[in-house]
């Protein structure tokens, strides 16, 4: 800080000596590399140190006694320099008190010429006002419990500290009426600088009061802080609970109509008729999907934030989202005066309330999936964008025609069409048995050979049904 020399006061037998001889044991303690006995310190390392402490608090005071005190600082006065920290405890006492204020204030004043820090004690009134004059000066005091007339240990910086003499007079068993009278000449001889003194003394242990107050709001509020923060977590994993048991129902529901689905699906692997087998997918799609919006409906109570449509937004061919399914659909027509409006879930068209739409949600990557749970395997339906066009060169004829079969019911599902299938010309085997499956396939609309710019006789180009 900016200060140099810090000026303790207060009451007798309140801790000032103490509060020197723990400062100077602490430096004393760093110097020769040992732990102080503290939370955390800084230290500078003083070059010198000096301390005058009276260790008999009951000695007659005397001339002599005055003496020994001012040949101690004399030494110190003539060894002090930049380096130096200085203890004095009742600097200039044991003389008259006008006189060893004034002699203390000149001494106090020469160490911070000399650079020196010190700490010194006092019970000189004239002294406390001296940080108000010298910004080198600060004033500090031991804190006192008044009712048990007991020290408590605690150093108040920035505020001078009462004696309390009458106080502790009357506690020893001085006499009331001494006590009485002592005060009335007291009261007399009080400078108005005294009276703010006093009233400043007052006016701090009130705001420590406060002060106390304020920390003790504080850790309330904290506890309280950490309570609703715990009340919040629970919520939290109360509505993730819920949706986890959503989600189970919606999954539990719909076994029957996903059995159903993937029979189909394996249906149309088999090459069965294409036409049967999709009106039959559309047919048990239609009946999981409505399945799956009563479940959506339960689902979508809770808390979860959605971007509401508005009327710009509900257009045919626009993109949106079923509330509590998060399943991407495009409109396909407007609200009725029910409020109904039709959708397409990937091929499949269906009827729902509009107020369960969301605007949809924007993708990272341009694929979407909807990933179904069968037992202990999983069904994938996935609208990727795939490339129209599948390079049969170098395969064998029965690996080609797994590949082949694989990409056309590929191209079927998401409507891809047409198709390039590129198989070269080589000997002409590979073509010939690409294109006799291609007669035969539910998949396929009609072929054609390439075009000479798209490749000849080594292309064939698919319409897909």
């Amino acid at each position: 800080e900016h200060y140099k020399s810090i000026i303790i006061t207060g009451s007798n037998a309140g801790g000032k000596t103490v509060v020197l001889k723990t400062v100077g044991l602490s430096i004393a303690m760093s110097a020769a590399g040992l732990h102080i006995p503290c939370f955390s310190a800084r230290v500078y390392p003083f070059k010198k140190l000096f301390a005058e402490i009276g260790d008999d608090q009951n000695i007659i005071q005397s001339l002599s006694t005055f003496s020994s005190h001012v040949k101690n600082i004399k030494e110190i006065l003539d060894n002090a320099d930049s380096e130096t920290f200085i203890l004095i405890d009742e600097i200039a006492a044991g003389t008259d008190p006008k006189e060893g204020a004034s002699l203390a204030k000149a001494i106090m004043e020469k160490f911070i010429e000399k650079g020196s820090l010190s700490l010194i004690s006092t019970h000189f009134n004239e002294l406390k006002s001296l940080p108000f004059n010298n910004k080198s000066f600060q004033n500090a005091s031991v804190d006192f419990d008044m009712e048990s007339l007991s020290p408590t240990y605690k150093l108040r910086i920035g505020v001078p500290g009462a004696s309390n003499a009458f106080a502790i007079a009357k506690n020893f068993g001085i006499d009331e009426d001494i006590i009485n009278k002592a005060k009335e000449n007291y009261e007399s001889d009080i400078t108005d600088e005294s009276k703010i003194l006093g009233e400043l003394q007052v006016k701090y242990s009130e705001l420590n009061r406060l002060t106390e107050e304020a920390k003790d709001l504080k850790e309330s509020s904290e506890a309280k802080y950490k309570e609703y923060n715990e009340l919040f977590e629970n919520l939290n994993a109360q509505k993730r609970k819920t949706l986890k048991d959503y989600k189970r129902r919606y999954e539990d529901n719909l076994q029957d109509a996903k059995a159903q689905i993937k029979k189909v699906l394996e249906n149309l692997n088999h090459h069965k008729t294409k036409e049967n087998a999709v009106n039959s997918y559309k047919k048990l799609s239609q009946k999981g999907f409505k399945a799956a919006q009563a479940l959506a409906d339960e689902f979508s109570k809770v808390d979860i934030k959605y971007t509401e449509l508005n009327n710009d937004d509900i257009k045919i061919g626009a993109k949106a989202i079923i509330k509590g399914l998060d399943q991407d659909v495009i409109i396909n027509s407007l609200p009725d005066k029910k409020g109904n409006i039709k959708i397409l879930v990937g091929q499949l068209q269906s009827t729902i309330k509009v107020e369960k739409l969301a605007k949809s949600l924007k993708r990272q990557k341009d694929i979407i999936k909807k990933k179904i749970n069968l037992g202990n395997s999983k069904f994938v339906i996935e609208r990727i964008n795939m490339s129209p066009k599948i390079d049969l060169r170098g395969y064998r004829v029965d690996e080609a025609l797994a590949e082949l079969d694989a990409f056309l019911d590929k191209a079927s599902m998401v409507n891809l069409s047409p198709v390039e299938i590129v198989h070269g010309h080589g000997t002409g085997q590979l073509r010939s048995a690409i294109r006799d499956y291609l007669s035969d396939s539910p998949y396929v609309a009609k072929y054609r050979q390439g075009e000479d710019t798209e490749g000849g006789n080594g292309v064939t180009i698919v319409d897909i049904n």
